[in-house]
């Protein structure tokens, strides 16, 4: 569990609530909880950065 959390970098200071979660539970909805949520933070972070990287790009046709 641990592996797969970290493979999407999820901070590692989150992980232990997710694993307690997991074994309070005894399913991993908790986890899939939490990869959805990470893979909609690196959405939201990929698609600022593309749009940073258009605004760079048009400032530096105008330079």
């Amino acid at each position: 569990m641990v592996h797969l959390l970290r493979q999407v970098r999820y901070p590692l200071t989150d992980i232990p609530p997710v694993i307690r979660e997991l074994r309070r539970s005894g399913h991993s909805r908790a986890l899939h909880t939490a990869l959805d949520q990470r893979a909609d933070e690196l959405t939201q972070r990929s698609r600022a950065m593309l749009t940073a990287a258009a605004l760079l790009d048009d400032y530096a046709r105008t330079v």
